[in-house]
């Protein structure tokens, strides 16, 4: 939640300074202990310093490398740094290993190193995309930065939406390659580097997410221990900060875990334990006070409680004109006012239990599993099981879509995928988007001796809604002044996850088995079988924008984008039939939102039409 930026040419001039400066201007959130910068010939480096680290210094960078040509700027932590500066790690990889620095580092971050002999520009991302990481180039220059505001006030004018990224947006099914809204501004995607140089420029994938076979010979305890050592090492590295730290805490099986291997570790070194804080929600489906009663009362550490703030739609149109791209998810903008109080007492780092609901949740796929054991009644059993249990994934159809489906040859599945939903009813978009989107092929099966069901957890990280959901929470924080970590999105735990048996994710109607065992709960969390509901947040937000009378006024219906009559009607359907469970409204409320992003997002940057709410 610091930042960079970089300003490159490669025709032998001098560096665009005023270009660089704008970029550094665009995201004082990001510097609030100042800024520093390195120019040499053809490029100019900056560091946003957010001093959040022990032993960390504005002087450290940019990091210049001794009798070297290399000069790096860094954003993030590494789990295991050499000395006091991690940019002195990244230049040092990049010096050694070129475009394969990234896979010699491990933490969360993003950094651009300069090679001033060979002219090259070499910018990376962590595994998971912890840390943003944006590009474009403008004539002869290449600018790179942490956040797209910062490029959108490097270029002379907004570009162009990228037609093709909007309606996959809408079609609710965010990018998952280098694309942004913005035709020319693109992302270094999680798990990849970019290298330029004169002859243009080339993303190269490092890592990403890969499913292996379960060892089913193993026992509970055993894969309880390995979790739970793994765990331990993942919330110990994201404890290093010079301040305190806070845990973002609403008593779920997640962000409990963390907490109570955080005061573990901290009892054991004889510091202080994460302060843990805590929205108060009153609605009866997401009050979780109880929970957090009796985590308070098995270990002695209370949360601090806080209201949520209030739905303002003046401040979701500010949101989306101060970053060039769509606002909060409703559940964030309500709580920022942790964030608020995190910053009250002194803290700039702020751990999360995001990440569990991805890997440990379990999946309908093993229905295919099952049936390809020859096991269909057992599969038809975990069907009507998983109906009466929360957070499943049930759907009606799932017995076919998640079972028989995925057992067809992939080019079948491709080829009959449209009559099939068309007969099944199932829409592969919302029906108000009107812009094409492109067909791609099924998704493959999985590789040999990985089960559907790891395969299918594993393709969940691989899309496009892990990356935008941890890039919109990590905007949303930084604006606040803290800094994210996710201690279940460790790369470690992610090899764990998705190399489990499905018994070790879901046993009979417990979700998260295995985590439930690795970590010292108490009792009433040990056994929660319930997850809190914040569907409503959703519609609140919608009615804060203006109801049916926003959905009738959209500038995007204007654009062709989506049809303002089939919008308004989704709207009435979730107004009359409110219910988050629900499987018509509740499916359509989070899709309604992301239009209604979407628009607010046209509105800031291209401007409203006259007439227009």
């Amino acid at each position: 939640m610091s930042g960079i930026a970089a300003a490159v040419r490669f025709d032998g001039g001098p560096p665009p300074l005023d270009s660089l400066q704008r970029m550094i201007d665009a995201a004082p959130h990001r510097a609030p202990d100042g800024s520093t910068v390195w120019s040499g010939a053809g490029a100019a480096l900056a560091k946003l310093h957010r001093l959040v680290l022990p032993g960390q210094r504005t002087s450290g960078q940019p990091a210049v490398e001794r009798d070297g040509p290399h000069v790096a700027v860094f954003d993030g932590r590494l789990d295991a740094p050499a000395g006091d500066e991690d940019a002195e790690d990244a230049l040092a990889a990049v010096a050694r290993a070129g475009r394969g620095a990234a896979a010699a580092l491990h933490g969360e971050f993003a950094f651009a190193v300069w090679n001033s002999r060979a002219r090259t520009l070499v910018a990376g991302r962590d595994r998971l995309g912890m840390r943003p990481l944006y590009w474009t180039v403008h004539g002869p220059h290449l600018f790179v930065a942490t956040d797209v505001a910062q490029l959108l006030a490097a270029l002379p004018r907004v570009p162009q939406p990228d037609a093709t990224a909007v309606g996959e947006l809408l079609a609710f099914d965010p990018v998952r390659d280098a694309r942004t809204l913005y035709a020319g501004i693109q992302r270094v995607p999680p798990g990849h580097v970019l290298v330029v140089d004169d002859r243009g420029a080339m993303l190269h994938e490092y890592w990403k997410p890969e499913a292996s076979p379960a060892d089913e010979r193993r026992s509970d305890d055993e894969f309880a221990e390995e979790c739970r050592a793994l765990l331990r090492r993942s919330v110990s590295v994201r404890l290093r900060a010079a301040g305190p730290v806070v845990l973002f805490f609403s008593g779920g099986i997640d962000s409990s875990s963390v907490l109570a291997t955080a005061i573990d570790l901290c009892r054991e070194w004889g510091t202080a334990p994460p302060q843990p804080l805590s929205i108060v929600a009153d609605q009866p489906e997401s009050d979780e006070r109880a929970y957090r009663q009796a985590f308070a009362a098995a270990y002695g550490v209370s949360a601090i409680e806080v209201q949520p703030a209030a739905i303002d739609a003046a401040d979701y149109a500010a949101q989306a004109r101060t970053r060039g791209l769509p606002p909060d998810l409703p559940a964030d903008f309500i709580g920022r006012p942790l964030m608020w109080r995190a910053r009250a007492l002194g803290a700039r780092v702020g751990l999360t239990g995001g990440g569990g609901d991805f890997l440990f949740t379990g999946s309908t796929l093993y229905y295919a599993d099952l049936i390809r054991r020859g096991r269909p009644g057992a599969a038809i059993a975990r069907y009507l099981r998983d109906r009466t249990t929360e957070d499943s994934g049930w759907a009606p159809s799932a017995l076919f879509t998640a079972g028989v489906w995925p057992l067809l040859p992939r080019g079948l599945r491709t080829a009959i995928r449209r009559p099939v939903r068309r007969a099944m009813r199932i829409e592969d978009r919302p029906e108000w988007v009107r812009l094409p989107r492109p067909d791609r092929d099924a998704v493959p099966g999985p590789p040999p001796g990985v089960s559907h069901a790891s395969w299918d957890v594993c393709w969940s990280l691989r899309n496009g809604w892990t990356s935008a959901l941890l890039e919109s929470n990590e905007r949303a924080m930084a604006e606040s002044g803290i800094e994210p970590r996710h201690p279940l999105f460790d790369a470690s735990l992610v090899r764990f996850a998705l190399s489990l048996p499905e018994r070790q994710r879901r046993r009979g109607s417990t979700i998260k088995y295995v985590l439930r065992r690795a970590a010292n709960l108490p009792a009433p969390i040990q056994t929660r079988r319930t997850k809190a509901d914040f569907g409503y947040v959703i519609l609140d937000a919608l009615e804060a924008l203006g109801g049916r009378a926003f959905f009738e006024q959209l500038q995007i219906a204007e654009e062709g984008w989506v049809d303002a009559i089939a919008a308004s009607r989704g709207y009435d359907l979730v107004r009359a039939r409110p219910d988050w469970r629900d499987p018509k409204s509740g499916g359509l409320l989070p899709r309604l939102w992301i239009l209604a992003a979407v628009e607010l997002w046209y509105r800031a940057m291209f401007g409203v039409r006259e007439g227009a709410n």
